[in-house]
């Protein structure tokens, strides 16, 4: 007996999504999202990009609904991403959500199209070897401490007029927090190829320590990465994922310290005295009167920035607003996870007290 095609099955292209412009929506490919006749599908929408599970179908409110989860990943920076989401047709268009664990719920609506679409261009496949700088047996040669690394790859502020994320690879050795290795990459997202460049570089030619094989090497969990894990097995290396990598992110803020110094143009500074924003920001109301100082505006070499600063220097920095009103949800909503990483509660100033 033949199989029933489901009135879910083809592509759609997602014409508009909650929170994302037309530009961001068709950034890198023509959003869409599409299943096949055994219920499984894929989607993306600027970098973001996922493959959802079987679908389950049921009904609500006399129309017809797939529910499915989903995982993939921000292609804008590597960051792993997973969720649930469903569609519901309703008069020819397709409307529903996609979630993104922990709390972006993003309502979209799609219009079916004839095209197959396609996602981004698939990520190069790992090379090991003389043609490459991850070479097992010349690393397999080094002596092996016991010492553990941090690596990671970091997106850098976008230079005014720049369109495309240049990023900053980084080694980092425990517990001191000794700097290896930086790597500046351009135009294009990092791959399992450029991690494994990273890593030979930090063992061959370490800029503060001798050339060594590490015990251990902390990651942030990354599909593309995984390819790499069984050849570092194979140099005794072991991986652990984290979830956080303090010793990589001090020493990425100290770089770009050290790039806002050599820049000569300042940044417009907004006062630190409370000002009417108490109302709708009380997260900057709070930090302005009693943490510290914000800093909004363009910089040369940076673009539009929005930034928080104490005595200790960047808590919080955001590139990717392009106007005041932008700048200042994103330092609110930046500054309240800050405020609650510190269990600190908040409540706005009272603007006639002292």
């Amino acid at each position: 007996m033949a199989k029933t095609k489901s009135l879910f099955t083809g592509s759609w292209h997602i014409v508009s999504m909650s929170g994302r412009e037309d530009e961001a929506l068709n950034k890198e490919v023509r959003a869409f999202i599409e299943f096949d006749e055994e219920g499984l599908g894929k989607f993306q929408f600027g970098f973001v990009r996922g493959v959802t599970d079987h679908y389950r179908t049921k009904k609500r409110d006399r129309m017809r609904m797939a529910q499915f989860n989903w995982h993939g990943e921000d292609g804008a920076d590597g960051t792993p991403l997973d969720g649930i989401g469903w569609v519901v047709l309703e008069g020819g268009k397709l409307t529903g959500t996609i979630c993104i664990h922990p709390g972006d719920e993003l309502e979209f609506v799609a219009q079916r199209t004839k095209a197959k679409q396609h996602m981004a261009k698939e990520h190069p496949k790992l090379k090991v070897g003389k043609s490459a700088a991850f070479v097992k047996t010349q690393l397999k040669q080094l002596k092996q401490e016991n010492d553990s690394w941090e690596a990671d790859f970091r997106a850098l502020p976008k230079e005014k007029g720049q369109t495309e994320t240049h990023y900053l690879g980084l080694v980092v050795a425990l517990p001191r927090g000794n700097p290896l290795v930086c790597l500046p990459l351009v135009e294009y997202t990092p791959n399992v190829n450029d991690l494994a460049d990273l890593l030979a570089d930090a063992m061959r030619r370490p800029m503060t320590e001798s050339a060594h094989r590490p015990r251990q090497i902390m990651l942030r969990g990354n599909p593309r990465w995984e390819e790499l894990f069984p050849h570092l097995k194979q140099l005794g290396i072991e991986v652990s994922i984290q979830n956080e990598l303090p010793n990589v992110e001090e020493v990425y803020e100290d770089f770009l310290r050290q790039m806002r110094r050599a820049r000569p143009s300042p940044l417009i500074l907004y006062t630190p005295t409370p000002t009417d924003v108490q109302k709708d920001y009380p997260a900057i109301a709070i930090w302005v009167q009693c943490y510290g100082h914000i800093e909004i505006g363009d910089q040369e070499g940076f673009g539009f920035v929005v930034r928080a600063l104490d005595y200790g220097g960047l808590v919080f920095e955001d590139d990717k607003p392009d106007t005041l009103a932008e700048a200042l949800v994103a330092l609110e909503k930046g500054l309240k996870k800050w405020f609650k990483e510190q269990k600190i509660e908040i409540e706005a100033p009272d603007r006639h007290q002292g």
